[in-house]
């Protein structure tokens, strides 16, 4: 792509097509596509084009100050490389105040202590720059900025201040020498001997992973909406043991055949993602499918737990995982669950399933969805849902879970047993 100016117009070259545009008019596009459109800098489209960007150069030599301002912050957030969150010059603020577990004689004092995300300290992302928003470069950083705010959700969230235990599947493999072959979930201290409740917490599909509702949300909104803090702090406050799932992670792939610019600045600036070669990707052990990972965390975990009561909650393609978990472990998960709480669960329930399943999800289940009508009253009281539906007081898909929180203990906890 090529590009020939003179004092009034400007030309763009591309392997398509010539664009001629008057210098002025090009200039007040490009402010209009990044400050206000919120457009990557890389990313300006060519006017009336058929997707082809602007050189990085032209968007600069016809920069106005705002943008010039605009370009300067977003370039601090691509790190040559990096290892933290805080390369890119992101952090969470708005935090409310976590007490130190050191001044605490005992665990559960420590946990009551434990305060909830809150609209007035949700924890916002931010840039620690301006102050700014998230701002989007390409789909690279975005999933390397994703990537390490979820290792900072779950070092500093669920490890540091939950105190959970973070284990690696499967159990047969060692940790240390191939960590990157493994899935992790996260435990409470006494998920396994505490002899009263257990809540197991799964999450949807895609790049969501321990900890997490929704990744988008704890990069655009706050960590009270898009993470599973709350969920956890409220379980443990209410005498529950805690472990929080993984079943979006089923395979790796081998580190020699891994992207070398994965987070490296050079990788960050591509525009387009190169698709991986066909089978890079290899199976994790056990784990190779969300059912799979459900069940082999049952079979070593949840079932293997002293609780008499388990009370489940699962978010979107979540649902699907709990059903599959009924439907292989029948007998003995229908002995030990008391209660399922869907949030915008994608599950069906069909005629062909055991009766004996469709009969405890009726009578033990609801699945609270989108809508506009305030939190849990009865949208449909029949569906493939198979129970009830209720509204979790939003509309939008991502921020059900923590929407409906409330209304779901609620009923989760009127199902443990005397």
């Amino acid at each position: 792509m090529l590009s020939n100016n003179n004092s009034d117009t400007i030309q763009v070259v591309t392997d398509k097509k010539t664009y001629n545009f008057k210098r002025e008019a090009l200039s007040e596009y490009i402010e209009q596509q990044i400050c206000r459109d919120k457009k990557s800098f890389l990313l300006v489209s060519i006017p009336n084009s058929n997707g082809d960007f602007l050189p990085v150069n032209i968007v600069k030599e016809l920069a106005t100050e705002n943008v010039k301002k605009e370009i300067e912050i977003v370039e601090q957030t691509i790190p040559e490389n990096s290892n933290f969150l805080s390369d890119f010059h992101y952090t969470y603020t708005q935090l409310p105040n976590f007490p130190d577990p050191s001044t605490h004689t005992d665990s559960q004092s420590y946990i009551q202590a434990l305060p909830l995300l809150t609209n007035q300290t949700p924890g916002l992302f931010t840039n620690d720059i301006d102050n700014g928003k998230f701002r989007f470069v390409t789909q690279r950083h975005y999933e390397a900025v994703g990537d390490f705010a979820v290792k900072y959700i779950q070092d500093e969230l669920l490890v540091k201040v939950c105190q959970l235990d973070e284990v690696w599947l499967p159990l047969d493999m060692d940790a240390n020498q191939d960590k990157d072959k493994m899935v992790n979930i996260y435990t409470s201290k006494d998920a396994l001997t505490n002899p009263n409740k257990l809540m197991v917490l799964i999450q949807g599909s895609g790049a969501v992973r321990p900890g997490l509702w929704a990744r988008a949300l704890c990069l655009n909104d706050s960590l009270k909406t898009g993470t599973q803090y709350n969920y956890i702090v409220q379980a443990m406050q209410n005498g529950y043991g805690v472990i929080v799932l993984n079943p979006n992670q089923n395979t790796y792939i081998p580190s020699e055949l891994d992207d070398p610019l994965k987070y490296k600045k050079e990788g960050y600036l591509k525009t387009k993602n190169e698709p991986l070669a066909k089978g890079v990707k290899k199976p994790i052990k056990g784990n190779q499918s969300p059912p799979d990972h459900t069940v082999y965390v049952w079979d070593n975990f949840i079932s293997k737990a002293l609780a008499k009561d388990i009370n489940i909650v699962a978010h979107s393609a979540g649902g699907w995982c709990t059903m599959e978990l009924f439907k292989a472990r029948m007998k003995d998960v229908l002995q030990r669950v008391r209660g399922v709480a869907f949030t915008d669960s994608v599950h069906s329930v069909y005629s062909s399933d055991p009766k004996e399943v469709r009969q405890f999800i009726i009578n033990n289940a609801i699945n609270w969805v989108t809508s506009d009508k305030p939190c849990d009253v009865v949208v449909n009281s029949k569906s493939s849902s198979g129970c009830e539906c209720r509204s979790a007081g939003h509309n939008k898909h991502e921020y059900t879970s923590e929407f409906c929180r409330e209304a779901a203990f609620s009923f989760l906890n009127s199902k443990l047993t005397q």
